[in-house]
């Protein structure tokens, strides 16, 4: 099953339903709490690091001028790995994914051990084995003139699973009444709408 990942320097711009959104924990583009919090419990949140220092809270590395470059990735990699964390990504240009793959393996990481996603931007969305570890395409760039967005095709059910919406849970009270006074112990399983 492919998904949408809808990523922004503007996360207002992104619709508000969105199932499955990219932002930035670093850097001049950095996602605030309330930016975060304008998607749904069950959306899924894929967390960049621009410049290589927050391998700790994002699982994407981005590679691209100004931000992180190619070389940082398997030292970054391999720190996530160290420490148990799930689902180094390299994010790069079609003409760094090569690159990125020839570094990784230099480095002694397996394919199995991380994930590439590539941006295209073009319009071009590259078939789900274009790599052996391609979690995603950025195929669609932010329109001219229209929503500030990229939009991406994700095929891997395994990199950042779509997460189930938490029932709310359940409540407890107690309903105190009569003299003498009598309590008796009550459950809301409905958010506190009803009570029995």
């Amino acid at each position: 099953m492919t998904r949408r990942m809808y990523d922004s320097t503007t996360p207002a711009q992104i619709p508000a339903d969105a199932q499955m959104v990219a932002g930035y924990v670093n850097g001049l583009y950095r996602w605030d709490a309330a930016d975060w919090a304008r998607f749904p419990r069950d959306c899924a949140r894929v967390h960049i690091d621009v410049d290589g220092s927050a391998w700790h809270v994002a699982s994407v590395l981005d590679i691209e001028r100004f931000d992180a470059s190619p070389q940082d990735f398997p030292g970054w990699a391999k720190a996530r790995l160290a420490v148990g964390l799930a689902w180094p990504t390299a994010y790069c240009s079609r003409s760094n994914a090569d690159v990125v793959l020839e570094l990784c393996r230099k480095a002694g990481l397996a394919d199995a051990d991380w994930f590439l996603g590539v941006a295209t931007l073009d319009g071009t969305i590259l078939p789900a084995d274009a790599y052996p570890n391609l979690a995603y395409c950025q195929a669609f760039g932010a329109a001219r003139g229209g929503p500030n967005y990229d939009l991406s095709v994700v095929y891997r059910d395994d990199w950042h699973p779509q997460p189930t919406a938490a029932p709310a849970p359940d409540r407890h009270g107690w309903l105190i009444s009569g003299t003498p006074p009598t309590v008796r112990p009550l459950v809301s399983t409905d958010a506190g709408r009803t009570w029995h």
